[in-house]
């Protein structure tokens, strides 16, 4: 059974000037500490929680109110915060972060599963997660963005240094990279996608055609099936692009070299899928952008 206890009570448990909880608890009142805050079991805070210490829970960390830590904050399972979660140090959780609010940290972010807000997450350092990042109000790192799986926000993802997912990158707005910005299978933006480095996925598509690097490096071609059979110069191989047998690898062998190169020289194709097609069809590993093409990103 959960031990209650109030905010004005939590001098007794106050030890060489860490607060010291073993029992599974509930912590009602608002919190204003400074002392360190140490739970040997799952805690859950009812009202504000605030302490100029580290807070460390050997379990899971519930909140139904925001969290501030002036230290760091180590969970060795879970995080669930109703509201915002702050901390000037790192945030360290052994299993999932899961907020209603903005996850900030001052130092890193990082999660052994998921982190996953309807806010924003927001880091002056790197974030890093072993499945995904997903927040419907953006996510703006001063360092890398890192997820095995995937990194999606309905907003902007910005950071730093470089975005990579194991599997997709997906923003609402644009996709914004001090380096580099990778993913295994594709990269999609609303808006515009930029890095100061290579742009490298299986595919790459923003919506208002705007991307921007010094080489887009691609392995698959965007859109669907439907899309190619009904593209003029790939009229000829209808047949073949329609075959539920043949996948996109058998696309590439379609035609020679010479016909391959007459689909690149359309004029009106524009230049990301030009680029795409370009590496798709073997005749480059990364395609280099025109000074012209990159500044068409920049309308």
């Amino acid at each position: 059974m959960k031990k209650v206890i109030y905010a004005f009570e939590l001098v007794k448990y106050i030890v060489n000037n860490v607060i010291l909880i073993r029992e599974e608890s509930i912590i009602v009142g608002k919190c204003e500490l400074e002392n360190e805050f140490i739970s040997e079991n799952d805690i859950l805070f009812v009202d504000d929680f605030k302490t100029t210490g580290n807070l460390t829970v050997n379990g899971n960390l519930r909140a139904i109110c925001n969290v501030f830590v002036e230290g760091n904050i180590a969970v060795s399972r879970s995080i669930i915060v109703e509201k915002n979660i702050d901390a000037i140090g790192f945030i360290e959780v052994g299993e999932a972060i899961t907020a209603g609010g903005i996850v900030y940290s001052e130092t890193k972010i990082s999660a052994n599963h998921s982190i996953i807000t309807n806010g924003m997450v927001k880091c002056k350092g790197d974030i890093h997660c072993n499945t995904s990042v997903i927040a419907l109000r953006g996510i703006q790192s001063c360092g890398s963005i890192y997820a095995k799986f995937e990194v999606n926000s309905n907003r902007d993802i910005n950071a730093k240094g470089s975005i990579e997912a194991g599997h997709r990158i997906v923003a609402g707005g644009s996709i914004l990279a001090g380096e580099s910005i990778k993913s295994d299978i594709s990269i999609y933006a609303q808006n515009r996608i930029e890095a100061g480095n290579e742009i490298s996925s299986g595919w790459v598509f923003s919506f208002f055609y705007k991307i921007k690097c010094p080489v887009l490096k691609s392995t698959k071609l965007p859109f669907s099936k439907e899309f190619w059979m009904s593209y003029q110069p790939f009229i000829d191989y209808y047949q073949n692009i329609k075959d539920s047998e043949k996948c996109y690898d058998d696309y590439a062998k379609l035609g020679d070299n010479t016909e391959k190169a007459n689909v690149l020289a359309d004029e009106n194709l524009n230049w990301i899928i030009k680029a795409q097609l370009s590496n798709f069809f073997g005749f480059t590993n990364g395609y280099l952008p025109t000074l012209k093409e990159q500044m068409y990103a920049e309308d």
